[in-house]
């Protein structure tokens, strides 16, 4: 799993033109991983396959801690925003839920325990539980964002017909901002761009997160 993250705020160049600075962190889980699974490969199981990628992400401390990096580099850019900022501009992170703030390797840990496939519709019973957990160190980050003041916009391309069911996820989480109007879902395309501009048009967004580029 690739965790990427990336922070943008404005500022002005000598011709007073806006310029966005941005800050890309790509971890090396994918390099952890890839070793995992190349330990995997060589087990005549290849539910391996399946099953070290999970027993890493939900025991491995490097995992952790990786997760917890990620999130306290979040929070210095944060704290390089200048107080005033604050106070005279709306400002708004824009995240990720599945693998950026939930972690949902539990349903994979059943499905494999249980020998079954993943499917939509297996998915969408997760997804009506409420139980997935959140990842190392997101909870603390967007509480300490909400504190200063900055709204917290949720896109995802979950179903809204799991609008529901997730919000209740995140209220269990006491993630901030877990309601509808801070919730933007997949409606008749995956790109998410289109929803970060519309959160865009009312607010100055200072950080993007998400576990890939979309």
């Amino acid at each position: 799993m690739i965790k990427y993250m990336s922070f943008h705020k404005k500022n002005k160049n000598h011709s007073g033109t806006p310029v966005f600075f941005y800050v890309r962190i790509v971890f090396i889980l994918l390099f952890m991983l890839g070793s995992v699974l190349t330990n995997a490969q060589g087990n005549s199981n290849p539910e391996a396959l399946k099953t070290y990628p999970i027993l890493w992400q939900q025991h491995a401390a490097e995992y952790r801690a990786l997760c917890y990096q990620a999130f306290n580099i979040a929070q210095l850019r944060l704290n390089e925003i200048p107080t005033k900022k604050f106070r005279k501009e709306k400002l708004a992170i824009i995240t990720d839920l599945d693998e950026t703030i939930l972690d949902n390797s539990y349903q994979e840990a059943q499905l494999i325990k249980d020998k079954k496939p993943y499917t939509f519709e297996s998915w969408k019973q997760w997804v009506g539980k409420s139980a997935a957990t959140a990842v190392p160190g997101a909870v603390e980050f967007l509480q300490a964002a909400k504190k200063k003041g900055v709204a917290i916009f949720y896109i995802s391309n979950r179903d809204t017909g799991d609008l529901g069911a997730t919000l209740v996820n995140l209220q269990k989480l006491n993630l901030p901002d877990a309601d509808s109007a801070h919730a933007l879902f997949l409606t008749n395309t995956s790109s998410k761009e289109v929803r970060r501009q519309i959160v865009m048009t009312q607010y100055n967004v200072i950080m993007l997160m998400g576990d890939n580029l979309n």
